[in-house]
């Protein structure tokens, strides 16, 4: 009697480990998943980042030929009203 009680207490802490590793294996799953999606968001804000930046150089690029231009029209309006 005293061993089928024994093996009844053995038997309960292995369903019970069983449930535990089943617990913590779907939570592990979770947090691979929410990882998974941190690194797309990361990804694509470095994306975002990066066009932000390209566009940032063409702005200032096209600010700077506007500039020049803008310059040598007035040098040709001054030439057309002196």
């Amino acid at each position: 009697e005293h061993l089928r009680m024994d093996l009844d207490r053995i038997q309960e802490s292995i369903i019970t480990v069983t449930e535990m590793n089943t617990s913590i294996a779907s939570a592990v799953q979770e947090q691979h998943s929410v990882v998974e999606e941190i690194n797309r968001n990361i990804h694509n804000i470095s994306e975002v980042s990066n066009l932000t930046a390209q566009d940032a150089r063409e702005s200032t690029q096209a600010a700077m030929e506007l500039g020049e231009n803008a310059q040598a029209l007035m040098v040709l309006i001054k030439q057309v009203t002196s």
